[in-house]
């Protein structure tokens, strides 16, 4: 009897697993889905052979470097903010040391399938363009903050260090 209810109880702890593996696998790809949408409906679009280096940030009270970018001559850098609408909260690019990157387009869209705009999320798309004189490092600066208030009390300050990668530099990817 005993070997029974352990095959019974170990069968139901293994369909519990799979379960729950199906459902975070179907939260994953609706996740990626709702982020592909996002880009499709942005008028932040590279040419169509272009190469475009994509961030996303969504976890707001993050500040500091969120990473390095690694580009070459020509290719784009498009960065992905989101916030929740309705809180007077936006992303702003502020203070930003650019030498090689060109600002193409900037937008603020509502996510696809987030409802009504207010109190859903909300992406604020940056798209850059590197020079064909690029060389160096580029840091893009971003802050989080309410425009009544001023960037002072902003709430998250990320950068993002857009690097050069070419001939003549001392690393590469």
């Amino acid at each position: 009897m005993n070997k029974g209810l352990s095959k019974l109880f170990l069968g139901f702890i293994l369909c519990a697993c799979l379960a729950s593996t199906g459902i975070c696998s179907a939260e994953g790809m609706a996740y990626r889905e709702e982020r592909e949408a996002t880009l499709r409906q942005t008028e932040c679009q590279a040419p169509q052979n272009a190469v475009v280096h994509d961030v996303w940030l969504e976890a707001a009270p993050k500040s500091g470097l969120i990473t390095t970018v690694n580009v070459e001559p020509g290719e784009y850098v498009r960065i992905i903010l989101v916030c929740q609408a309705g809180t007077g909260y936006e992303w702003k690019a502020v203070d930003s040391r650019i030498s090689f990157l060109e600002t193409v387009k900037e937008q603020v869209l509502p996510f696809p399938q987030s409802g009504p705009i207010t109190g859903g999320k909300v992406a604020s798309v940056f798209l850059y363009k590197t020079s064909d004189a690029a060389r160096g490092d580029d840091r893009l600066s971003f802050a989080l903050y309410r425009a009544w208030e001023g960037v002072d009390k902003g709430v998250s300050f990320v950068d993002v260090n857009v690097h050069y990668v070419g001939d003549d530099n001392n690393y590469k990817i």
